[in-house]
């Protein structure tokens, strides 16, 4: 699409540059973190557990140092905000 971004999957040798926008898979990503880690089609997580380990979907949510986007096409209501330091907030477009 015209993004200046790099890239990685599990079978590739190594990752040469991580660019401002890098796109990897839940697997690929373990062992590294990120500033800013964006999860699409969130909503859709329990088909995907057919497709990606648990294990694996843990892995992507927890690579974020600060802000973790979780993209639905629906409310998630069994999602809370508990403990001093988790902020959610809904945006609904």
């Amino acid at each position: 699409m015209g993004y200046d971004c790099s890239m990685y999957t599990n079978d590739m040798v190594k990752c040469e540059i991580i660019k401002n926008l890098h796109v990897t898979t839940y697997k690929s990503a373990k062992g590294m973190e990120f500033d800013v880690v964006i999860l699409p089609d969130f909503h859709d997580y329990n088909r995907k557990f057919n497709v990606v380990d648990w294990r694996d979907f843990y892995v992507g949510v927890t690579r974020t140092r600060s802000n973790l986007f979780l993209l639905s096409n629906c409310d998630l209501p069994h999602i809370s905000c508990e403990g001093p330091d988790k902020v959610i907030d809904k945006v609904y477009l």
